[in-house]
C-alpha cells in the first residue's frame, strides 16, 4: 500500500497531464512559503492559474467541502506571495480546484474569489 504522500504525487502528476493536455504549461509544483503549498502552478493565455488537487476512493462530492475558507486563505497568501517573488504583478491570476475520485477527474475554474480592491 502507498503513503499518502505517494498518492497525492500520482494524482498531481495525473491532473499536470490533464491541465497540459488543455493547453496549460505547468510552471511548478508544489510551490511552498511560509503561508503554505500550492499543489500546482500553470500558465495559460497570459494567467496564472493555482491548483488545488483532491482525491479519494470514494464520492468526490465530499471532496467538494474540503475547500475551507481556512484553506482558501492559505491558498491567497501562499499564491500572492509566489506572485512577489516571481514579478508577476500585472498577471491575472485565477484558482482552479481539481478533484480525483474512482479514476476520473473533475475540474473547477474560479475555485477562489478574491477581491484586491
Amino acid at each position: 500500500m502507498k503513503n499518502t504522500k505517494e498518492i497525492g504525487t500520482y494524482y498531481e502528476k495525473q491532473c499536470s497531464l490533464f491541465l497540459i493536455k488543455k493547453g496549460y504549461t505547468i510552471k511548478k509544483h508544489n510551490y511552498r512559503s511560509s503561508y503554505g503549498e500550492i499543489d500546482i502552478i500553470a500558465e495559460k493565455n497570459d494567467t496564472i492559474y493555482f491548483v488545488e488537487v483532491k482525491s479519494s476512493k470514494h464520492d468526490y462530492k465530499k471532496l467538494l467541502y474540503k475547500l475551507t475558507k481556512f484553506k482558501q486563505k492559505k491558498i491567497i497568501k501562499t499564491a500572492l506571495d509566489y506572485i512577489v517573488n516571481n514579478h508577476y504583478n500585472d498577471t491575472q491570476i485565477n484558482f482552479i480546484y481539481m478533484i480525483v475520485s474512482k479514476n476520473k477527474i473533475r475540474y473547477y475554474e474560479n475555485a477562489i474569489n478574491i477581491d484586491l480592491t
